[in-house]
């Protein structure tokens, strides 16, 4: 059980352990070596995380994470925020411990699976390019979308359809914009779409337009939408170096995409029975903004 603590660390980490171990525990003396094992601090912190774990169902005053929240109660509190100010609701989210963090995120991801399968019974003008969407998604990341699954992020046909959709909203553009941003790089159907959305509204407030985040970022390099937004606010012009340099060599990394390995049966050389690199859940991202340093690296050499 993950539990919101108002401080973090490892002194954290042990109070929390210690309320779990306790969970359910009815032998005495093994819950006298557990208290034992705590100091007087940390004591009086897991005193007051049991009693306000007691109260789980108490009514939400505050929309300020409080001592023994769980991952339901704080999603519960996000949805209060609204979705308005996006820089309030990243300062909000920073709060939480990485791991209760995620717990909220797949909370979301439930919820937005939900909204897209509702969105699936109803008829669609632009079926026709979300279908097309998804077909170029399945081929650039074939084991994600034979599971349905990415780490925790659902990637079934209708969650792609709905992402679409929603970037096409946000980012006020017609099918076709995002059918060649999909056929370049289809990452970005990967992630949460409002996560997505935060970092192109970043995007637009560093560029000099809308037409300029567009042109000279995102479709030259859809991968940029997974960045964090904030941080490229004072890095733009270098992003836009980079998405300049993978744009010269798109042909050649879609060559490789569409090559085949010999493991058994035809799959795509980026498909993979389990995941590719370690290290939790946000490690995709890790791995994604290391090849993105090293991108830029090579951009570098060539700008001089």
């Amino acid at each position: 059980v993950f539990l919101y603590l108002p401080e973090s660390g490892p002194r954290a980490a042990q109070v929390l352990e210690a309320y779990n171990k306790l969970l359910g525990e009815t032998d005495q003396e093994i819950a006298a070596e557990i208290l034992g094992a705590l100091e007087p601090e940390q004591r009086v912190t897991l005193k007051a995380l049991i009693e306000a774990a007691k109260e789980k169902d108490r009514p939400i005053t505050t929309t300020e994470p409080e001592l023994g929240d769980s991952a339901e109660r704080l999603h519960r509190k996000l949805r209060r925020l609204g979705g308005e100010d996006d820089e309030e609701i990243a300062a909000w989210r920073r709060r939480l411990d990485p791991i209760l963090a995620q717990a909220v995120q797949e909370i979301i991801e439930v919820e937005q699976a939900e909204l897209a399968d509702k969105e699936a019974a109803l008829e669609h003008s632009d079926e026709a390019e979300a279908m097309e969407v998804y077909e170029i998604f399945r081929t650039q990341f074939p084991k994600p979308a034979e599971k349905g699954q990415y780490f925790t992020t659902p990637c079934r046909e209708n969650d792609i359809k709905y992402r679409f959709r929603r970037m096409k909203e946000f980012m006020e553009v017609d099918s076709g914009t995002i059918l060649a941003m999909a056929e370049r790089d289809a990452s970005p159907f990967l992630s949460d779409p409002d996560f997505i959305r935060r970092n192109w509204k970043a995007m637009v407030e560093a560029c000099d337009s809308k037409e300029d985040a567009l042109q000279n970022l995102v479709l030259k390099h859809p991968g940029s939408l997974i960045a964090q937004g904030a941080a490229l606010k004072d890095k733009i012009g270098e992003a836009k170096l980079t998405a300049s340099f993978i744009d010269a060599t798109s042909g050649i990394s879609k060559f490789f995409r569409n090559m085949v390995s010999d493991n058994g049966r035809r799959t795509f050389i980026n498909a993979r029975e389990e995941p590719a690199f370690g290290g939790g859940l946000p490690a995709w991202k890790r791995q994604w903004e290391e090849e993105e340093r090293e991108k830029r690296r090579q951009a570098n050499k060539a700008a001089k």
